[in-house]
């Protein structure tokens, strides 16, 4: 089993409560998502295409090798203060 099926069968349970819990939420974001999608300026298939590369750059972005994530608190090499 991938990591991202077991991720996905241990949000399942979790998942359905809080949908029974917040029916109007989800209602609000399942119209959003389906107007979103709807054909307009965009069709369907290229609306979802975008949406995937979104999804895709920020992961990239977020685990790429050329923007290193520097520690929390830490400011660039550049504007780090000269230790004493």
């Amino acid at each position: 089993m991938s990591y991202g099926t077991q991720v996905r069968d241990e949000l399942r349970a979790p998942g359905r409560e809080l949908r029974r819990a917040i029916p109007q939420v989800y209602e609000g974001y399942k119209q959003l998502h389906d107007s979103a999608l709807e054909s307009g300026a965009l069709d369907a298939k290229t609306t979802e295409l975008i949406a995937l590369a979104i999804a895709v750059s920020k992961e990239v972005t977020a685990a790429s090798p050329i923007t290193p994530r520097r520690p929390s608190g830490t400011a660039p090499p550049s504007r780090r203060q000269p230790r004493p």
